[in-house]
């Protein structure tokens, strides 16, 4: 029935979500719970597709409410629903599934949360009338009884069930037909934040429940009542009696790390945030778009040039758009707050996606909505961001590394087909776009940089490493230093391989280093000779173990002790005649020097020393003495 929406002209619409409303759902419902004792199975597993249907077919949030509320009154936890339309419904009907979830839901929105979202906008639709044939002005009448009696309602309306009548109408034959009377309820005005009990004593007042039974709704016009938490108790608790269990009402989705969230909540929370945070890429791909479209154009491609730029002449519906994130990060923060036990795959879907939205919204237009959506940032994503890292910090670092595993790849790169050097570009990209936040601290620098620098130096081909200078060069700029640490904490993950560890821990951090100074990295010359004399020590301390065991094995063995010296296109080999010769070869490039030089003990490579600084007087005389100390060592 409800398919019919998707092929009958728009003035139809009206009649179809109105019959489906009001006869044949209730009508199919009823029969079913009088026979099986409950809502049939085909009703629990449609409801989620005809409220798709319903709002990919029709614009007027009239009529969605109005379907929406017929399910609420004959079935429970239709929040469900709506997070199934979020989560897996084509885009057209996110905006006007998140609207109803808040309006009927407002608790969900969390405290503190400044919005120019006024709710949804619409006026209620008519009720019903009573449809006695001999009923008195019954056009001033509201039904407030439906009789799903056949007989009854073609005697008494001459018309097939339901029939709907009114108070008076009802109470002439509610004595031998009671059993065939269900109560109607009337439109919700006006959805109550707080609780709507007069006396209220509890000190949170505020409204998580609706209950759509005649024994609470009677005593408040006849319409669904929102109650708070411990008035939802005392009412509907299984000790008040019997009558309580009859009660249907809808709670609110449960938090992810509650009691009451299982397996099939936690799946449809956790992808209706991931769904609505995805639609600010959308936005930011037509924005790329149009900035390449600008450049081959040879027109201004500055970011700021496109804020007044309409894409697709639907000026509203892309700020529905962009506002959907927000729903997204309101979700987040109300309903997806991380602990310890919270599930791993659910909690790095979750952070890897507010990664990407970080991304997504970075160069947002400089509108009032762009303004509102940079507000979350640091009122709630930051903070809950900080929650994960003190709470699950191995979650954020998976999320964080150049090659996550396979549940938390989510968003941007990931779901297109790109090759590898692209996924690292794009993953640099949106750590950067992290750091202005100051998201990354200094501990989780040190767990997933390492992880990137060789990603980079065995992924990517040397004629394609220059694409990585422009993202890595505002990583590591030492003079405006964007990262919340020091200097030398920003490169202390390198400066630690030096003392201690073995060469080839010392190796693989100076060929870091060379993919720096490949880049132009300017790394500080007091920086680079801490770390080089910290190589020597480690270096010496392993040449004495290793002359120790040769000795202990097969005695006193001279070798012939060589030094290499090697540029970027050149190698040199000398076999020194005294102890104290060092020979060193520099290459100057883009006002650097870059200097390579490597220290061989027979066929060990015991030390590599990269340096990509800015020239000065005294650098030539400082790194030959620190090679001569190092040619002694050996």
């Amino acid at each position: 029935m409800i398919s019919t929406l998707a092929t009958f002209p728009p003035f139809l619409h009206k009649d179809i979500i109105e019959y489906l409303s009001t006869s044949f759902l209730p009508m199919a419902i009823l029969g079913s719970t009088r026979r099986e004792g409950g809502v049939p199975a085909y009703v629990n597993l449609s409801a989620s597709s005809m409220l798709m249907i319903a709002m990919q077919y029709t614009s007027n949030p009239v009529y969605h409410c109005q379907l929406l509320e017929c399910l609420m009154k004959h079935k429970q936890e239709v929040w469900k629903d709506l997070l199934y339309v979020i989560s897996y419904g084509p885009s057209q009907v996110k905006p006007p599934a998140v609207q109803m979830l808040f309006h009927y839901w407002p608790n969900l929105k969390p405290p503190g949360a400044i919005s120019e979202y006024s709710g949804l906008q619409y006026t209620a639709w008519n009720p019903i009338h009573c449809q006695h044939i001999e009923c008195h002005n019954a056009i001033n009448k509201p039904a407030v009884k439906m009789c799903i009696d056949p007989t009854l309602s073609v005697a008494l309306g001459d018309k097939p069930p339901p029939l709907y009548i009114c108070e008076e109408c009802s109470q002439r034959i509610a004595g031998d037909h009671s059993e065939w009377l269900v109560d109607v309820l009337l439109p919700q005005a006006e959805i109550s934040a707080i609780c709507q009990k007069k006396n209220c004593s509890s000190h949170v007042r505020r409204a998580v429940v609706t209950c759509f039974s005649a024994g609470c709704c009677g005593r408040h016009g006849n319409r669904p009542v929102r109650y708070c938490k411990r008035c939802h108790v005392n009412h509907h608790s299984s000790e008040v009696g019997t009558a309580a269990e009859t009660h249907l009402y809808q709670t609110s989705p449960p938090p992810i790390n509650t009691r009451e969230c299982g397996a099939e909540e936690l799946v449809c929370t956790v992808e209706a945030v991931i769904s609505l945070l995805k639609e600010a890429e959308i936005h930011a791909e037509l924005r790329e778009f149009e900035l390449n479209r600008r450049r081959q154009m040879g027109l201004s491609a500055s970011h700021h040039s496109l804020d007044n730029i309409d894409f697709d002449n639907k000026e509203d519906d892309q700020h529905d758009q962009r506002l959907l994130s927000q729903f997204g990060i309101w979700f987040l923060v109300s309903l997806c707050t991380p602990s310890e036990n919270t599930p791993t795959e659910s909690l790095a879907r979750l952070v890897s996606m507010v990664f990407q939205w970080f991304h997504s919204t970075a160069y947002m237009m400089d509108d009032e909505v762009g303004s509102l959506v940079e507000k979350l940032k640091p009122q709630f994503v930051t903070k809950w961001l900080k929650t994960v890292c003190d709470v699950r910090f191995d979650v954020m670092v998976m999320c964080l590394l150049p090659k996550p595993v396979e549940f938390a790849r989510v968003g941007g790169y990931w779901d297109k087909s790109c090759s590898t050097v692209t996924q690292l570009k794009e993953g640099l990209n949106r750590i950067l776009c992290l750091i202005p936040y100051n998201v990354i601290s200094q501990p989780l620098w040190e767990c997933f940089m390492p992880e990137w620098l060789e990603a980079i130096r065995t992924e990517v081909p040397d004629q394609q490493l220059k694409e990585f200078r422009e993202v890595l060069s505002k990583m590591f700029d030492i003079e405006l230093c964007p990262l919340p640490f020091s200097m030398e904490e920003m490169f202390g993950f390198i400066s630690c391989r030096f003392s201690g560890y073995p060469a080839s821990v010392q190796e693989q951090a100076l060929l870091w280093l060379h993919v720096l100074s490949e880049l132009d990295i300017v790394v500080p010359l007091q920086l680079l000779i801490g770390m080089f004399f910290d190589g020597v020590n480690s270096v010496k301390e392993l040449a004495n173990q290793r002359k120790t065991r040769v000795s202990d094995l097969t005695g006193e063995n001279t070798e012939a002790r060589r030094v290499r010296y090697r540029t970027s296109h050149q190698l040199y080999s000398l076999h020194p005649q005294s102890e104290n010769a060092c020979y060193l070869f520099t290459q100057p490039a883009h006002n650097v020097l870059r200097t390579i030089c490597f220290l061989e003990f027979g066929k060990s490579v015991v030390g590599l020393w990269l340096f990509c600084i800015q020239p000065s007087h005294n650098f030539l005389g400082m790194v030959q003495e620190s090679c001569l100390v190092a040619w002694q060592h050996i």
